[in-house]
């Protein structure tokens, strides 16, 4: 038999490698720009008594009442001390042109140091409630045309100093703050009375001091001192006010 031919395997094309297209890159999207809010103002409570107060004494009529009742910090109010946490802890608006009454809301600044509204044309009393200002150590409120009766209660604050000259005070000076005045208050010229009035903040043991003896004055006063039976009623009297105004001093 003739020999098979062997068959030769025709060529097949071998295809071309196909371009895996290149993805082109995604734009990123520009962030939409936001507003940044505002700071929140700090929270006080001390805020509604500052503006009682504002509000009471003409606040818009000041000499200079800037940021008051706006939304900064209370210690950038004008003639405003705060602490670290936004407590009142000053107020000075002495020579500020305010008017009217003093609210009885300003005893509401619990952490109060000092306060000066000297020189004004404040009028009315005195709120007795300053007399819950346990941290207050100076009361300016001279050269004012306030009246009535000087609240005992002011002598239940140990250590307090306080100015009252230049006012239209009636009734009669509570022993107990004979002690506290930083001018002469024989110069009000008011008769001396003994009122009991529970301390606001406990004083420290102190030595004992020599004080300097309140003048006897009577009249004027259903309380005023008097010894009807001899000076030792008058005594008697006066040694708790002596005591407790040389505890101040000390302190």
């Amino acid at each position: 038999p003739s020999p098979t031919p062997s068959i030769t395997p025709m060529p097949t094309d071998t295809p071309a490698p196909t371009d895996t297209p290149t993805p082109s890159p995604t734009p990123n999207a520009a962030p939409i720009p936001t507003d940044t809010p505002a700071p929140a103002p700090i929270f006080s409570p001390d805020r509604d008594a500052l503006a009682i107060l504002y509000h009471a004494t003409n606040g818009a009529g000041w000499r200079d009442n800037r940021n008051w009742l706006s939304d900064a910090p209370l210690g950038e109010w004008r003639g405003v001390q705060t602490d670290g946490g936004g407590r009142v802890t000053g107020l000075d608006l002495s020579s500020n042109g305010l008017s009217g009454q003093i609210p009885p809301e300003i005893g509401d600044l619990a952490s109060l140091t000092s306060l000066d509204l000297s020189d004004n044309r404040l009028s009315g009393k005195i709120p007795h409630q300053i007399g819950n200002l346990a941290n207050l150590d100076w009361l300016n409120l001279a050269g004012n045309g306030l009246g009535g009766q000087i609240p005992p209660s002011l002598g239940g604050i140990m250590g307090l100093r306080l100015s009252l000259s230049g006012n239209e005070f009636g009734g009669c000076l509570p022993v107990i703050l004979w002690g506290a005045f930083a001018e002469d208050p024989s110069a009000l010229g008011l008769p001396i009375c003994q009122i009991a009035v529970a301390p606001t903040r406990t004083p420290a043991p102190s030595p004992t001091a020599a004080p300097s003896a309140a003048p006897s004055q009577s009249g004027g006063c259903s309380a005023s001192l008097s010894a009807p039976d001899g000076g030792l009623a008058l005594i008697a009297l006066l040694i708790p006010a002596l005591a407790l105004a040389a505890r101040r001093r000390a302190g």
